[in-house]
């Protein structure tokens, strides 16, 4: 099973607003070049949470991914503690 360390877990900021953590494969980038630890900003455009943002912190990198793209990490096989 999967789990997610207590200090990952996403949390919001206000109605519009929500921190999470990701891995990311982001063009040009790796461990070495910053990618980790990188912050983006997320804006939903479709759906009812449009106009709602995600911060997303790229906590690692990942390669079996498109380029530019995240993988969240969201908690399902519980928190580790």
């Amino acid at each position: 099973t999967a789990d997610v360390c207590a200090n990952q877990i996403p949390w919001a900021v206000d109605d519009n607003t929500v921190y999470e953590f990701a891995a990311a494969d982001i063009a040009g980038g790796s461990a070495s070049t910053g990618a980790v630890l990188a912050i983006s900003n997320l804006t939903f455009t479709s759906t009812s949470i449009a106009g709602k943002m995600m911060v997303v912190q790229a906590a690692n990198t990942v390669g079996d991914i498109g380029s530019n793209q995240f993988d969240l990490a969201i908690p399902r096989g519980g928190i580790r503690l």
